[in-house]
């Protein structure tokens, strides 16, 4: 444990949850060695856009992390990465599913959505700070944003499952380089 994860061996609680053993003893351990999280609901809203997916019913829905303020439905924030304004629509937590709430405050994770939707995924940038329309020049936003660059994957599979060895970096390389333009790559 120590080698491998960096843990000591002595701190370590004997757990299983195939058998049961112990079980009930981690969340007590959680709660004394887990610091509560920083942040304040008196200070301006700073809220950190952690992953975001599409619904073709609600538009681009935010997975945030609120680290000062509230935000609830009805109020209007804007993304400090792109300078664009939204209303909330919902906030909410996940448990698994969506639960919507009345609101969400310094320290929570939960998700969002906007009224009118977000339309586009591509103004969800991943990394973005958001805060309330007029606290732009208060908040400051996160830092180590950075634009994201577009890339291109490939996967390619032998159709007979006794080709994975005629599939190598050469024919990934030719694939690339016959099939776009040199611009594309770059």
């Amino acid at each position: 444990m120590q080698s491998n994860f960096e843990l000591d061996p002595e701190d370590a609680l004997l757990v299983s949850a195939k058998s049961g053993l112990n079980v009930e003893s981690i969340l007590p351990v959680v709660v004394d060695r887990v610091p509560p999280p920083d942040g304040s609901d008196q200070n301006p809203l700073k809220m950190l856009l952690v992953d975001s997916w599409y619904s073709a019913y609600k538009g681009v829905i935010c997975l945030v992390r609120v680290f000062d303020g509230v935000v609830r439905p009805g109020d209007q924030i804007i993304s400090m990465a792109t300078g664009l304004k939204y209303f909330i629509g919902e906030v909410g937590i996940q448990h698994p599913l969506e639960t919507a709430t009345s609101l969400l405050r310094a320290g929570q994770v939960g998700y969002i959505y906007f009224n009118p939707g977000m339309k586009n995924s591509k103004e969800a940038k991943i990394g973005d700070t958001y805060t309330h329309v007029g606290m732009e020049k208060t908040v400051t936003a996160y830092p180590g944003f950075e634009e994201p660059k577009p890339m291109v994957f490939v996967g390619a599979f032998p159709v007979d499952q006794g080709d994975w060895q005629k599939v190598d970096d050469r024919y990934i390389i030719h694939y690339l380089c016959c099939s776009f333009p040199r611009t594309m790559l770059i």
